[in-house]
Protein backbone atom coordinates (compact mmCIF):
# COMPACT_ATOMS: atom_id res chain seq x y z
CA UNK A 1 0.00 0.00 0.00
CA UNK A 2 2.95 2.38 0.87
CA UNK A 3 3.97 2.77 -2.80
CA UNK A 4 1.30 4.67 -3.75
CA UNK A 5 1.69 6.70 -1.03
CA UNK A 6 3.79 9.88 -1.17
CA UNK A 7 7.60 9.36 0.64
CA UNK A 8 8.67 11.67 2.82
CA UNK A 9 12.21 11.51 4.73
CA UNK A 10 11.78 13.53 7.94
CA UNK A 11 15.59 14.34 8.97
CA UNK A 12 16.13 13.64 12.73
CA UNK A 13 19.41 13.16 13.31
CA UNK A 14 19.45 15.52 16.45
CA UNK A 15 18.44 13.11 18.23
CA UNK A 16 21.47 11.60 19.04
CA UNK A 17 22.17 14.80 21.19
CA UNK A 18 19.85 13.66 24.60
CA UNK A 19 18.58 15.97 26.82
CA UNK A 20 18.31 19.22 24.32
CA UNK A 21 16.06 21.46 22.50
CA UNK A 22 16.32 19.69 19.38
CA UNK A 23 16.41 15.95 20.67
CA UNK A 24 12.62 16.83 21.91
CA UNK A 25 11.69 18.67 18.42
CA UNK A 26 12.98 15.55 16.67
CA UNK A 27 11.17 13.41 19.15
CA UNK A 28 7.85 14.62 18.59
CA UNK A 29 8.27 14.78 15.52
CA UNK A 30 8.95 11.04 15.14
CA UNK A 31 6.09 10.35 17.58
CA UNK A 32 3.93 12.39 15.72
CA UNK A 33 4.33 10.62 11.74
CA UNK A 34 5.16 7.22 12.85
CA UNK A 35 2.12 5.94 13.11
CA UNK A 36 0.77 8.32 10.40
CA UNK A 37 -0.80 6.57 7.21
CA UNK A 38 -1.43 9.48 5.01
CA UNK A 39 1.84 9.35 3.52
CA UNK A 40 4.53 6.78 3.69
CA UNK A 41 6.96 8.63 6.18
CA UNK A 42 11.11 7.70 6.19
CA UNK A 43 13.20 8.99 9.04
CA UNK A 44 17.33 9.78 8.47
CA UNK A 45 18.58 8.92 11.99
CA UNK A 46 21.51 8.47 13.24
CA UNK A 47 22.85 4.89 14.12
CA UNK A 48 23.10 5.58 17.88
CA UNK A 49 19.15 6.65 17.75
CA UNK A 50 17.23 3.64 18.75
CA UNK A 51 13.06 3.61 17.19
CA UNK A 52 10.32 1.35 17.27
CA UNK A 53 10.97 -1.51 14.83
CA UNK A 54 8.03 -0.54 12.59
CA UNK A 55 9.74 2.51 11.61
CA UNK A 56 11.17 3.24 8.47
CA UNK A 57 14.45 4.42 8.55
CA UNK A 58 17.23 5.82 6.72
CA UNK A 59 20.76 5.27 8.14
CA UNK A 60 23.40 8.34 8.16
CA UNK A 61 25.80 7.35 5.89
CA UNK A 62 29.56 8.43 6.92
CA UNK A 63 29.63 9.88 2.92
CA UNK A 64 26.25 11.74 2.99
CA UNK A 65 28.12 15.08 4.39
CA UNK A 66 30.07 14.96 1.15
CA UNK A 67 27.55 13.89 -1.19
CA UNK A 68 23.84 12.89 -0.77
CA UNK A 69 21.55 11.48 -3.14
CA UNK A 70 18.20 10.43 -2.89
CA UNK A 71 15.76 8.06 -4.47
CA UNK A 72 13.93 9.87 -7.14
CA UNK A 73 10.80 8.02 -5.13
CA UNK A 74 11.44 11.07 -2.23
CA UNK A 75 8.81 13.39 -2.94
CA UNK A 76 9.78 15.65 0.48
CA UNK A 77 12.82 15.75 2.24
CA UNK A 78 12.42 17.46 5.78
CA UNK A 79 15.72 19.51 7.15
CA UNK A 80 14.85 19.71 11.15
CA UNK A 81 17.70 22.01 11.85
CA UNK A 82 19.02 25.32 10.37
CA UNK A 83 22.69 23.83 11.07
CA UNK A 84 22.13 20.48 9.21
CA UNK A 85 25.23 19.63 7.07
CA UNK A 86 23.63 16.86 5.20
CA UNK A 87 20.47 18.41 2.94
CA UNK A 88 20.69 16.22 -0.29
CA UNK A 89 21.64 17.23 -3.40
CA UNK A 90 18.43 16.31 -5.57
CA UNK A 91 15.74 16.61 -3.24
CA UNK A 92 11.98 17.15 -5.27
CA UNK A 93 10.69 19.38 -2.72
CA UNK A 94 12.44 20.43 0.74
CA UNK A 95 11.48 22.12 3.83
CA UNK A 96 13.96 23.80 6.03
CA UNK A 97 12.86 24.19 9.38
CA UNK A 98 15.36 26.98 11.52
CA UNK A 99 15.06 27.42 15.00
CA UNK A 100 17.25 30.45 15.66
CA UNK A 101 20.49 32.23 14.94
CA UNK A 102 21.87 31.99 18.50
CA UNK A 103 25.55 31.70 17.06
CA UNK A 104 25.24 35.54 15.86
CA UNK A 105 25.41 36.34 19.89
CA UNK A 106 27.85 33.70 21.25
CA UNK A 107 31.49 33.35 21.88
CA UNK A 108 32.71 32.79 17.93
CA UNK A 109 34.82 34.63 15.65
CA UNK A 110 33.29 36.92 13.27
CA UNK A 111 34.56 34.69 10.29
CA UNK A 112 32.97 31.60 11.90
CA UNK A 113 29.45 33.08 12.03
CA UNK A 114 29.85 34.75 8.41
CA UNK A 115 30.60 31.15 7.44
CA UNK A 116 27.35 29.74 9.36
CA UNK A 117 24.90 32.53 7.91
CA UNK A 118 26.58 31.43 4.10
CA UNK A 119 25.55 27.63 4.55
CA UNK A 120 22.04 28.29 5.97
CA UNK A 121 21.32 31.06 3.09
CA UNK A 122 22.56 27.97 0.70
CA UNK A 123 19.53 25.73 1.99
CA UNK A 124 17.40 28.67 2.03
CA UNK A 125 17.81 29.47 -1.74
CA UNK A 126 17.64 25.31 -2.23
CA UNK A 127 14.86 24.99 -0.08
CA UNK A 128 10.75 24.88 -1.22
CA UNK A 129 8.94 25.83 2.20
CA UNK A 130 10.89 27.37 4.70
CA UNK A 131 9.10 26.91 8.44
CA UNK A 132 10.54 28.83 11.65
CA UNK A 133 9.63 28.04 15.35
CA UNK A 134 8.63 31.56 16.67
CA UNK A 135 7.93 35.32 14.88
CA UNK A 136 11.25 35.91 16.47
CA UNK A 137 13.33 33.55 14.73
CA UNK A 138 11.53 34.80 11.52
CA UNK A 139 12.47 37.89 11.65
CA UNK A 140 16.20 37.03 12.86
CA UNK A 141 16.08 35.49 9.45
CA UNK A 142 14.70 38.03 7.34
CA UNK A 143 17.03 40.28 9.20
CA UNK A 144 20.35 38.83 8.43
CA UNK A 145 19.45 36.46 4.93
CA UNK A 146 17.63 36.80 2.39
CA UNK A 147 13.74 34.64 2.13
CA UNK A 148 12.54 37.28 -0.47
CA UNK A 149 9.66 34.60 -2.40
CA UNK A 150 10.08 31.79 -0.29
CA UNK A 151 7.21 30.13 1.23
CA UNK A 152 7.17 30.71 4.43
CA UNK A 153 5.05 29.34 7.81
CA UNK A 154 5.45 30.44 11.32
CA UNK A 155 4.89 26.86 13.01
CA UNK A 156 5.59 27.17 17.38
CA UNK A 157 6.74 24.30 18.86
CA UNK A 158 4.34 21.74 21.53
CA UNK A 159 4.83 21.24 25.09
CA UNK A 160 4.08 18.02 26.45
CA UNK A 161 4.40 17.19 30.29
CA UNK A 162 4.03 13.91 32.64
CA UNK A 163 2.94 13.51 36.02
CA UNK A 164 5.82 12.41 37.91
CA UNK A 165 5.73 9.08 39.39
CA UNK A 166 8.34 8.90 41.89
CA UNK A 167 10.79 11.38 43.98
CA UNK A 168 13.94 12.50 41.93
CA UNK A 169 17.43 11.83 42.97
CA UNK A 170 17.81 14.93 44.77
CA UNK A 171 15.07 15.45 47.08
CA UNK A 172 14.58 19.12 47.79
CA UNK A 173 14.84 20.03 51.77
CA UNK A 174 12.84 23.25 51.72
CA UNK A 175 10.68 25.13 49.13
CA UNK A 176 12.78 26.01 46.07
CA UNK A 177 12.85 27.74 42.79
CA UNK A 178 13.79 25.71 39.68
CA UNK A 179 15.80 26.32 36.54
CA UNK A 180 16.16 24.59 33.76
CA UNK A 181 18.88 24.67 30.76
CA UNK A 182 22.22 23.90 29.52
CA UNK A 183 25.08 25.73 32.05
CA UNK A 184 26.23 28.42 29.24
CA UNK A 185 26.64 32.49 29.40
CA UNK A 186 23.23 32.43 27.35
CA UNK A 187 21.09 31.13 29.79
CA UNK A 188 22.36 33.88 31.92
CA UNK A 189 22.07 31.80 34.67
CA UNK A 190 24.19 33.66 37.41
CA UNK A 191 21.67 36.47 37.74
CA UNK A 192 19.15 34.34 39.60
CA UNK A 193 20.98 34.33 43.01
CA UNK A 194 19.92 37.42 44.33
CA UNK A 195 16.46 36.77 44.23
CA UNK A 196 17.61 34.30 46.88
CA UNK A 197 18.18 37.48 49.42
CA UNK A 198 14.78 38.21 49.42
CA UNK A 199 13.16 35.06 49.64
CA UNK A 200 13.47 31.82 51.85
CA UNK A 201 13.87 29.49 48.90
CA UNK A 202 16.74 27.39 47.77
CA UNK A 203 17.45 26.74 43.74
CA UNK A 204 17.98 23.74 41.89
CA UNK A 205 19.91 24.26 38.46
CA UNK A 206 19.18 21.37 36.00
CA UNK A 207 21.42 21.49 33.06
CA UNK A 208 24.51 19.71 31.09
CA UNK A 209 27.44 21.48 31.94
CA UNK A 210 28.35 22.85 28.41
CA UNK A 211 30.85 25.79 29.68
CA UNK A 212 33.05 25.03 32.96
CA UNK A 213 34.99 28.31 32.72
CA UNK A 214 31.06 29.43 33.19
CA UNK A 215 29.85 26.84 35.53
CA UNK A 216 33.23 28.14 37.95
CA UNK A 217 32.58 31.33 37.65
CA UNK A 218 29.16 30.69 39.25
CA UNK A 219 30.50 28.64 41.81
CA UNK A 220 32.64 31.21 43.08
CA UNK A 221 29.77 33.05 43.18
CA UNK A 222 27.53 31.32 45.50
CA UNK A 223 30.47 31.32 47.60
CA UNK A 224 30.95 35.08 47.79
CA UNK A 225 27.10 35.17 48.58
CA UNK A 226 27.61 32.11 50.95
CA UNK A 227 24.83 30.21 48.96
CA UNK A 228 26.39 27.20 49.07
CA UNK A 229 23.46 25.27 51.01
CA UNK A 230 20.95 27.32 49.16
CA UNK A 231 22.39 26.51 45.60
CA UNK A 232 22.35 22.55 44.16
CA UNK A 233 23.26 21.94 40.60
CA UNK A 234 22.12 18.45 39.94
CA UNK A 235 23.50 18.13 36.18
CA UNK A 236 21.42 15.88 33.43
CA UNK A 237 18.34 14.90 35.03
CA UNK A 238 15.51 12.07 34.11
CA UNK A 239 12.14 13.55 32.81
CA UNK A 240 10.97 11.77 35.61
CA UNK A 241 12.62 14.23 37.66
CA UNK A 242 12.20 17.46 35.29
CA UNK A 243 8.82 16.97 35.80
CA UNK A 244 8.52 16.65 39.60
CA UNK A 245 10.79 19.84 39.98
CA UNK A 246 8.35 21.73 37.60
CA UNK A 247 5.44 20.22 39.23
CA UNK A 248 6.80 21.21 43.15
CA UNK A 249 8.77 24.33 42.81
CA UNK A 250 7.67 27.62 43.91
CA UNK A 251 8.28 29.56 40.53
CA UNK A 252 10.83 28.87 37.19
CA UNK A 253 12.84 31.64 36.45
CA UNK A 254 14.54 31.12 32.91
CA UNK A 255 16.63 34.73 32.45
CA UNK A 256 17.85 33.36 29.10
CA UNK A 257 19.42 36.17 26.86
CA UNK A 258 19.36 33.68 23.36
CA UNK A 259 16.51 31.54 22.40
CA UNK A 260 14.64 30.55 19.30
CA UNK A 261 11.59 29.82 21.46
CA UNK A 262 11.93 28.07 24.85
CA UNK A 263 10.04 25.23 25.94
CA UNK A 264 10.96 24.63 29.37
CA UNK A 265 8.65 27.85 30.59
CA UNK A 266 5.91 26.74 29.07
CA UNK A 267 6.37 23.55 30.17
CA UNK A 268 6.68 25.07 34.13
CA UNK A 269 2.91 27.21 33.14
CA UNK A 270 1.41 24.19 32.39
CA UNK A 271 1.63 22.77 36.15
CA UNK A 272 0.45 26.37 36.57
CA UNK A 273 3.88 27.72 37.75
CA UNK A 274 4.56 31.66 37.85
CA UNK A 275 7.57 31.84 35.07
CA UNK A 276 9.93 34.81 35.13
CA UNK A 277 11.75 35.22 32.25
CA UNK A 278 14.18 37.87 30.46
CA UNK A 279 12.51 40.39 28.12
CA UNK A 280 14.90 39.35 25.60
CA UNK A 281 14.62 37.07 22.15
CA UNK A 282 11.50 35.08 21.49
CA UNK A 283 10.84 34.48 25.65
CA UNK A 284 7.59 37.62 25.09
CA UNK A 285 6.87 35.59 22.46
CA UNK A 286 5.93 32.41 24.24
CA UNK A 287 5.16 33.39 27.30
CA UNK A 288 2.81 36.32 26.76
CA UNK A 289 1.03 37.99 29.50
CA UNK A 290 1.47 34.95 31.61
CA UNK A 291 4.69 35.15 32.92
CA UNK A 292 6.65 37.74 34.56
CA UNK A 293 9.81 39.85 32.85
CA UNK A 294 13.04 41.28 33.57
CA UNK A 295 13.67 43.96 31.69
CA UNK A 296 17.76 44.54 33.06
CA UNK A 297 19.52 42.22 35.01
CA UNK A 298 20.11 44.48 38.21
CA UNK A 299 19.85 42.55 41.17
CA UNK A 300 17.86 44.90 43.35
CA UNK A 301 15.26 45.45 39.34
CA UNK A 302 14.95 41.37 39.75
CA UNK A 303 14.54 41.27 43.18
CA UNK A 304 11.69 43.87 42.63
CA UNK A 305 9.75 41.73 39.71
CA UNK A 306 10.34 38.73 41.53
CA UNK A 307 8.74 40.01 44.37
CA UNK A 308 5.82 41.61 42.73
CA UNK A 309 5.29 38.49 40.44
CA UNK A 310 4.88 36.04 43.45
CA UNK A 311 2.63 38.53 45.56
CA UNK A 312 0.72 38.85 42.31
CA UNK A 313 0.63 35.25 41.95
CA UNK A 314 -0.69 33.93 45.65
CA UNK A 315 -3.10 37.34 45.96
CA UNK A 316 -4.85 36.50 42.74
CA UNK A 317 -6.88 32.62 42.85
CA UNK A 318 -7.63 32.41 39.34
CA UNK A 319 -3.59 33.38 38.06
CA UNK A 320 -2.84 29.23 38.51
CA UNK A 321 -5.78 28.46 35.57
CA UNK A 322 -4.50 31.69 33.90
CA UNK A 323 -0.91 30.61 32.97
CA UNK A 324 -2.44 26.80 32.59
CA UNK A 325 -4.96 28.39 29.91
CA UNK A 326 -2.19 30.17 28.26
CA UNK A 327 0.22 27.40 27.77
CA UNK A 328 -2.17 24.95 26.58
CA UNK A 329 -2.19 26.57 22.80
CA UNK A 330 1.29 24.77 22.79
CA UNK A 331 0.45 21.20 21.24
CA UNK A 332 2.19 18.61 19.32
CA UNK A 333 -1.12 17.75 17.88
CA UNK A 334 -1.23 21.22 17.08
CA UNK A 335 2.46 21.55 15.72
CA UNK A 336 2.32 18.47 13.77
CA UNK A 337 -0.75 19.71 11.77
CA UNK A 338 0.52 22.09 11.00
CA UNK A 339 3.68 20.43 9.58
CA UNK A 340 1.13 17.89 7.60
CA UNK A 341 -0.02 21.09 6.15
CA UNK A 342 3.18 22.67 4.53
CA UNK A 343 3.71 18.91 3.33
CA UNK A 344 0.30 18.95 1.73
CA UNK A 345 0.46 21.79 0.28
CA UNK A 346 3.99 21.29 -1.30
CA UNK A 347 2.42 18.18 -2.82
Amino acid sequence: MSLNKPKIVIDIDRMKYPNTGMFEFCSHLYDSFKHNTSFDFIFYKHKQTILDNHSKVLPISIFDRLFLRISSKVQIWHTTNQLATRIPSNPKKLVYTIHDLNFLYANKSEKKKEKLLKQIQKAIYQADYLTFISNFSYLEVKKHLNIEGKKYKIIHNGVSVKTPEQLPNYLPKRPFLFSLGVIDPKKNIHTILPLLAVSDFDLIISGKITNEKYYQTILLEIKRLELQDRVVFTNVISENDKYWYLKNCEAFVFPSISEGFGIPPIEAMRFGKPVFLSNLTSLPEIGGSAAFYFNDFEPQHMQQVFLNGMKLYQDHPNKKQEIINWSLQFTWEKASQAYLEVYKELL
